[in-house]
């Protein structure tokens, strides 16, 4: 086999390879199929226009509080971790940063309580029932998936 029929082989091989992929990467669709825990809300509750528009509000205030206290989380967990640069690390100084983090993601689950009782607030009475069902799922909608594991 000479080197332009090598070359050739080659080319049409990797060019396979990447239209394979790409097929298996559009073939996965979207992270949230149906417009993701949003969309599923909505739809579960039966929300009219109004109430589209106040659940909208209450995404914004939500999102806004939960993306500050994220930074801070990550601000803190950089401290933290560049105690490990030191040869000894201070223990009161790990122990506080570790509490601080704590603290945030208290705060974290009090403002995902809030925000669904703000949505349970703009509920018409005859859409509770599905509300009472929905919250027996938001831990698991709500949940990051677990990370795969490196050991």
């Amino acid at each position: 086999m000479n080197k332009t029929k090598l070359l050739t082989f080659a080319v049409v091989l990797l060019l396979i390879i990447n239209l394979a992929t790409l097929a298996l990467t559009l073939k996965k669709g979207p992270r949230h199929p149906h417009g993701g825990p949003k969309m599923r809300i909505i739809e579960q509750l039966h929300f009219n226009t109004q109430q589209q528009a106040q659940y909208e509000k209450l995404i914004r205030w939500h999102r806004n509080h939960i993306d500050a206290l994220d930074v801070k989380i990550i601000q803190t967990k950089k401290l933290l971790y560049s105690q490990l640069l030191q040869k000894q690390a201070d223990l009161k100084t790990r122990d506080s940063l570790i509490s601080a983090i704590a603290e945030y993601q208290m705060q974290i689950e009090a403002i995902h309580f809030k925000h669904f009782q703000d949505i349970q607030s703009i509920c018409e009475p005859e859409q509770l029932q599905y509300y009472n069902e929905l919250t027996e799922e938001l831990a698991q909608l709500f949940s990051k998936p677990p990370r795969p594991r490196h050991d």
